[in-house]
């Protein structure tokens, strides 16, 4: 049984007596100004309402569901603010909310009838505004079905004890817990009070000074605990642990974020990740236990705790700080690899065992066992043979791309759902994927937006590399740098007039203010000088980002770098018409020149990649049509191949005619490149718009005489992800990676790296 509020006013005021009972389908206006009790198939409907339940009204649903659904996308409020919401039956009753935008308010304390009764938010926001607390609260569900809760706070307010939910909470799917009004300072808090559950695919999320504050069990709780403060120091979130609590879960990760706990009580803590920011452990009894802790990112992970960590504590970039005084935690294994720091706060430390030999400050750090960290191992040169021994073997590596515009997955904390959703259906996982340095670097978002994308991108490829050895191909759709939110298309299409020819200005360094990315007249940056400074400030992103690129020894991940891609067409703003070949090439030969000054020249490979325009070789810098206008030199391509996302379409005989002239041009490339010791592959493609016979053509063509291809990349979502519907080519999809000459791993692999040390 159902009653369904569409959207308007509902108000429940005062009621004596008997309450009415609603069954069957009605309009009955005077429904709103009482109590109600459920029987039957009730349907309640009005239109442009808000529903209100006021104070000294009595829902009782006895044993039935209130299913409450708001229009959609409508950001309509629901309000239970005084009213008391009873069971008197024996059978369990439930009040459902469902919405995508909307909010219910809850004001009300009196939720009587015990905890077999439900409150499930499945979408939308809930707002305690108040502590529901009684001897038989309900269960609170959020996030049921996998999607999205939001649970916050339209007040800010540090003091969580004065919101909360004695009764069961159980979470399912991504619940976030965030401030809706974006304060940096204060935050909103609310107290879980009873037993917490949830499985081991929930995501509770702590977003924009959050402060939750576990009074219950959470042993029941097997997902994971995100806290995302700001990067900058702002937006702190804080998870609390009071006495007598637990904290139950697979993993805690922080990002400028604190987790306190009560410092009497014994607690077994998951594996912590502390993955960007300033962060803080402090609390627990002597006897507690963590299970391992690692540490990347920028910033400064601080413990005071002395609780020991029965794992490994691992250090691959900042610093691991203890602070000062007595509660100084116990660590058995310690690995900091190259460049760490260990601060001491002035006390001194020992380990059972130190694997490295960081830089240490404030006090003095001993071990029982010292190891070294082994001679950093070169990836570089046995990648670009595994690369090469596909193409020779006539096999080539599926590549994808990562859903780099979209990466709305970023607010979640969650990566990646594109690779997620196609590993899902196909059951493999690739070698090679593709991502974008727009994302990390230029002038369109703001520099705590650019370091939490870079943030998320560096883990995706740790990841990725510890799985099975992944190797990473930046694109980079690069910002223009006088562009601004004015602009309707893709920023990197940007062509500006005043400024038409920006690849020369860079390379001659002219002088003119850009880079502020204008949002609404408000600039986003400070003014770079000139188009090379703003260029130079670019590289300089880059360089730090690749360095930063490390295994779980230390050794750094290789990477391949796309110079501006499909330069031989006049869409982007580095291309033909917008620069000169011979500017191309000087451009490209001085970014190469920059990035390998600072990054080294053994895990940073290049590669050139123009689109299909072209008809035949050429040569190089002949300023022509040709595939080698545009080409560098020899001395700065390791990777070479051209986009092509004619492959599989058209009808009949034009399908033909573009499968055979992609033939032809793969078999010149792969020539030139068995002569000159370089790397072929189709860089681009995708089977969007295209025929069903799509991947057994994109099959052919990599395995075809007079063709060596290390890999093919399809490019991301649609053109890769068949639609749906699109049947045959999904079959077609699943008999292209089944057959032996594309070479992918098994998908479940990224899933046991995701959770390794």
């Amino acid at each position: 049984m159902k009653i369904v509020f569409a959207a308007g006013m509902l108000a429940v005021s005062a009621w004596g007596g008997v309450l009415p009972v609603i069954s069957g389908a009605t309009t009955n206006r005077a429904l709103e100004k009482t109590g109600f009790r459920l029987a039957g198939d009730a349907v309640y409907a009005t239109t442009n309402c808000t529903p209100r339940f006021g104070r000294e009204a009595a829902i009782d649903v006895a044993g039935h569901a209130l299913e409450m659904v708001m229009r959609e996308k409508s950001w309509d409020n629901t309000w239970l603010s005084g009213c008391r919401v009873d069971n008197t039956g024996t059978a369990p009753g439930r009040i459902d909310f469902h919405t995508t935008y909307g909010k219910l308010h809850v004001e009300t304390k009196a939720w009587r009838g015990g905890p077999s009764n439900v409150l499930d938010v499945s979408r939308g926001r809930i707002y305690l505004r108040t502590f529901v607390d009684g001897p038989d609260c309900w269960t609170l569900r959020l996030g049921a079905g996998g999607d999205e809760t939001v649970m916050g706070g339209g007040v800010t307010g540090a003091d969580p004890a004065k919101y909360g939910w004695s009764g069961p909470v159980e979470l399912a799917g991504r619940v976030l817990f965030a401030d809706d009004t974006r304060e940096p300072a204060g935050g909103w808090g609310c107290v879980l009070a009873g037993p917490v559950s949830g499985g081991a695919d929930a995501v509770a999320t702590l977003s924009r000074a959050f402060c939750l504050r576990l009074a219950g069990r959470a042993d029941g709780f097997r997902g994971k605990w995100l806290l995302r403060g700001g990067g900058d120091g702002t937006y702190r979130c804080r998870l609390d642990a009071a006495a007598g609590s637990s904290i139950g879960g697979r993993e805690v990760e922080l990002h400028g974020s604190d987790l306190r706990l009560d410092g009497g009580t014994v607690f077994a803590l998951p594996r912590l990740r502390c993955l960007s920011g300033d962060c803080r452990v402090e609390g627990g009894a002597a006897d507690g236990t963590i299970g391992s802790i690692y540490k990347t990112g920028p910033g400064v992970l601080t413990l005071d705790t002395p609780m020991a960590v029965t794992g490994l504590v691992r250090v691959v970039e900042g610093t691991l700080a203890v602070a000062p005084g007595m509660r100084r935690p116990r660590i058995d294994r310690l690995v900091c690899l190259p460049g760490t720091t260990v601060d001491l706060g002035g006390a001194d430390l020992e380990v059972g065992e130190l694997t490295g030999a960081p830089e240490v400050r404030g006090g003095r750090l001993t071990a029982r066992v010292r190891k070294g960290v082994g001679a950093a191992v070169n990836h570089g040169p046995s990648v670009l043979e595994e690369l090469r021994a596909a193409a020779r073997a006539k096999s080539f590596f599926w590549a994808w791309t990562e859903e780099w515009t979209t990466w709305g997955s970023v607010s979640e904390g969650e990566w990646p759902r594109f690779r997620t959703r196609i590993g899902a259906l196909t059951g493999r996982l690739p070698r090679v994927m593709y991502y974008d340095l727009g994302t990390m670097t230029g002038s369109r978002m703001d520099r705590a937006a650019f370091a939490d994308h870079a943030r998320v991108m560096s883990e995706a490829i740790r990841t990725h590399w510890r799985a099975c050895r992944g190797i990473p191909v930046f694109s980079w759709h690069m910002d223009h740098p006088c562009t601004t939110n004015g602009f309707p298309q893709a920023w990197y299409r940007y062509k500006c007039k005043e400024h038409p020819h920006v690849i020369r200005d860079i390379l001659d360094g002219t002088k003119y203010p850009c880079g502020i990315y204008e949002q609404w007249t408000k600039a986003v940056h400070e003014p770079c000088p000139s188009p090379r400074d703003w260029y130079f400030r670019c590289l300089d992103d880059i360089a730090a980002f690749f360095n930063r690129l490390v295994d779980d020894d230390g050794n750094r991940i290789p990477v391949v770098l796309r110079y501006g891609h499909e330069m031989d067409g006049a869409w982007f703003w580095w291309g033909k018409g917008w620069c000169t070949p011979d500017e191309f090439v000087r451009f490209s030969r001085m970014t190469a020149d920059y990035l390998r000054s600072k990054c080294g020249r053994d895990a940073l490979l290049f590669a050139y990649t123009p689109d299909r325009t072209w008809k035949e070789l050429g040569a190089e810098g002949d300023g022509g049509a040709n595939f080698l206008s545009w080409y560098p030199g020899d001395a700065y391509v390791d990777v070479l191949g051209f986009d092509d996302y004619s492959i599989g379409k058209g009808a009949g005989e034009t399908a033909e005619a573009n499968f055979a002239e992609t033939l032809r041009k793969l078999r010149l490339v792969s020539a030139f490149a068995r002569e000159h010791g370089k790397i072929a592959a189709i860089t681009e493609t995708g089977c969007k718009d295209a025929n069903d016979d799509f991947w057994t053509r994109l099959l052919r063509l990599g395995t075809a005489d007079g063709v060596e291809v290390a890999f093919a990349d399809t490019w991301g979502g649609p053109w890769t992800m068949p639609a749906e519907g699109a049947d045959a080519q999904r079959a077609d999809l699943l008999k292209f990676v089944a057959d032996p000459a594309v070479l992918t791993e098994p998908a479940e692999k990224l899933a046991r790296a995701a959770s390794a040390e």
